[in-house]
């Protein structure tokens, strides 16, 4: 029903924009009927950046890879290739791994693919982590110091290549990954001036609302399926997974393993002694999946965004609310609701 609306749309607004491209798009229903309900997650900050340094501690190579924040499926793949560059290929010793979010996954499928014996410790796995919670859009990370800019560049490289390579596959390894158009409206020029090979477009959406603004094009990551299969894949390939909680470095230390690599991302204050780390919650929305809605969309006001939807298998997911802090993912309702009720009025008859 939702796809007729959206050819009559078309054929209802065309000429209104006939001096530039239209596109009609099929409204999302942020209704109460289709609400399912909040999904949050926390993240690990650091003000100076992931941390990919590797140390050596009582004959144990201890390798970090935590402080992504809320980038950690931007640059996944390359702080991954960048932790198996650190670990010799002459001798496939046993790996321990702590945690199993995206970027411990990540870790494990790389070196089980290299034919190293893995085992990952953490004290929940998919579809009950972090990295599962959060809808996301491929954008490149951005490096909080100067002298990091060299280095971001290279992760953003190497894990969009792997997206890249995934969304090309007929059949590709991990589910979830596709290219997706975005529709921006309401950016000002600095935001637009972000993206590469943006359209200027005038969009009709079903409900009868028009808004001018640009498309560009992404990859989308439906992380209910990507990082389940992360985790399924691994265990195909032979990973050993042990369910403990890692509480500090004497923990970390006493594994059997002599290469450690710590993902644990926000439990790395406590696991590294990490006093700079910093809990970022993001909070959604979830609504019914809704199949019509092959798009994302973000509405700003200016500089600051008031709203995006990305759509995915199981939910549509409206965002986001963002806190720091070790009560960061404390319920807010109030700004939940006005979360909803901006992309209401967003998509209101007129």
């Amino acid at each position: 029903m939702l796809k007729l609306q959206s050819i009559l749309c078309c054929l209802v607004m065309a000429s209104a924009f006939a001096a530039e491209e239209s596109i009609c798009l099929p409204s999302p229903d942020f209704s109460k009927c289709c609400f399912k309900g909040y999904r949050q997650a926390a993240f690990a900050d650091r003000a100076s950046g992931v941390n990919l340094k590797s140390e050596i501690i009582g004959g144990k190579l201890l390798i970090q890879n935590y402080g992504h924040g809320m980038h950690g499926h931007s640059i996944t793949w390359g702080s991954a290739e960048m932790v198996a560059s650190y670990i010799s290929v002459e001798n496939k010793r046993p790996v321990a791994i702590i945690g199993a979010g995206v970027n411990g996954l990540s870790v494990a499928n790389i070196l089980l693919d290299r034919g190293y014996p893995v085992t990952i410790y953490a004290s929940c796995y998919p579809p009950n982590t972090a990295s599962n919670i959060s809808p996301y859009l491929w954008e490149p990370a951005k490096a909080p110091r100067d002298d990091q800019k060299d280095l971001y560049k290279k992760l953003n490289e190497l894990s969009y290549l792997h997206f890249r390579d995934l969304t090309a596959s007929a059949s590709p390894e991990y589910r979830g990954v596709t290219m997706i158009p975005v529709y921006t409206f309401g950016a000002s020029d600095a935001i637009k001036a972000e993206h590469k090979d943006v359209k200027d477009v005038s969009v009709t959406f079903c409900s009868g609302r028009s808004y001018k603004g640009f498309q560009w094009c992404t990859i989308a990551i439906d992380t209910d399926l990507y990082v389940c299969d992360l985790f399924r894949k691994a265990q195909e390939k032979g990973a050993y997974f042990v369910p403990r909680t890692i509480k500090n470095k004497g923990d970390l230390l006493s594994l059997k393993e002599t290469i450690i690599v710590n993902c644990s991302g926000v439990g790395a204050k406590e696991v590294s002694g990490d006093t700079t780390v910093i809990p970022v919650c993001t909070k959604f929305m979830t609504f019914e999946p809704q199949p019509s809605i092959e798009y994302a969309a973000e509405v700003f006001e200016g500089d600051n965004r008031l709203f995006f939807y990305v759509p995915g298998s199981y939910r549509l997911s409206l965002g986001v609310i963002t806190s720091k802090g070790d009560k960061a993912c404390d319920a807010d309702e109030v700004k939940g609701h006005k979360l909803v009720k901006n992309a209401q009025d967003f998509f209101a008859f007129p």
